[in-house]
């Protein structure tokens, strides 16, 4: 039997997150946040078709999906750290400053 809620619950995670992400386009952080809802309801989506077909395979890649997000999110912290100490302010106006 599929679970149907499921499946709205990630559409509704994704969809929040591309929203956010189009919408707020202030600071870095906030695109960072969205960025990880985005993976979540991807996640959500591989459980919930891997737990509604007996398919381990979809349970699997979910685990190297949260991985990657728990990767990218620390790798994006520090650099943002590293930038606020240095120049105390995170915008995408401050970073279009940079030259390189």
């Amino acid at each position: 039997m599929i679970n149907y809620d499921l499946f709205l619950y990630s559409f509704l995670l994704i969809f929040f997150g591309f929203c956010g992400i189009i919408y707020t386009r202030q600071t870095i952080l906030n695109n960072m946040i969205y960025l990880e809802i985005i993976f979540l309801g991807i996640i959500l989506m591989f459980l919930t078709c891997s737990i509604n077909q007996s398919f381990i395979l979809g349970q699997v890649y979910s685990l190297f999906i949260l991985s990657a997000a728990a990767a990218e999110a620390a790798i994006g912290l520090s650099l943002l750290a590293f930038r606020f100490r240095i120049r105390t302010n995170i915008t995408f106006d401050a970073l279009a400053l940079l030259k390189g």
